[in-house]
């Protein structure tokens, strides 16, 4: 059998504090679940796909920290009981997730709206148009230009909407009966919007 002098196991008893010290400010850290205010949040995230996308995956990706069987947890003597805090954790998470994903899903419905919406007005403006029917070429020129600026925009729109409702997708969200998928949008985009664009630049 080993012996150890008093140095020794002083380092022992140094490092087996530590590590149940650091698992105890593990779990503590949570508190912060309930000093949040809602407000805050949505402040912070705004109107911005991209920020709600980023923030929902790393809630869950970040479950996983405390998503454990283990209700106690041992170091040397040291046993720290983690159940009821546990569950405590679990049940405001999921709360917080849910109330998170439910603001996103109605901030990614009214975007996508918006520009499903705008999509087909573009487009109806763009087969409105007509060099022979117009008094002015120049009206002609100027409005494809116009819409010409707004593709580049329109695009990186379409992809944060994508990336967003595939998010809702991977973690099961159910979603409501008027909700227009991306697929919906992306073909009007891709089809009859972007072909009459295609042949009305063609045009100038």
């Amino acid at each position: 059998m080993k012996n150890y002098n008093i140095t020794e196991a002083y380092e022992t008893l140094e490092k087996v504090l530590g590590e149940g010290n650091a698992y105890y400010h593990q779990w503590k850290q949570y508190q912060a679940l309930w000093d949040l205010q809602s407000a805050q949040i949505y402040g912070m995230l705004e109107e911005d796909v991209e920020k709600w996308t980023h923030l929902l995956n790393d809630i869950r990706h970040g479950r996983k920290t405390f998503d454990t069987p283990e209700d106690t947890k041992s170091y040397g003597a040291i046993s720290i009981n983690i159940g009821g805090v546990k569950q405590d954790v679990n049940n405001k998470y999921d709360r917080w997730h849910q109330d998170i994903l439910g603001k996103f899903e109605n901030k990614l419905k009214s975007t996508i709206d918006a520009f499903y919406k705008e999509i087909k007005m573009a487009r109806r403006k763009l087969e409105g148009l007509s060099i022979d029917a117009s008094d002015d070429v120049t009206i002609f020129v100027t409005e494809i230009q116009e819409i010409n600026r707004s593709v580049q925009g329109w695009a990186k729109s379409l992809d944060r909407q994508k990336k967003g409702e595939k998010m809702l997708i991977s973690q099961n969200y159910k979603f409501p009966n008027d909700w227009i998928w991306v697929d919906i949008v992306e073909f009007e985009w891709s089809q009859p919007f972007n072909q009459i664009l295609t042949k009305k630049v063609a045009l100038m």
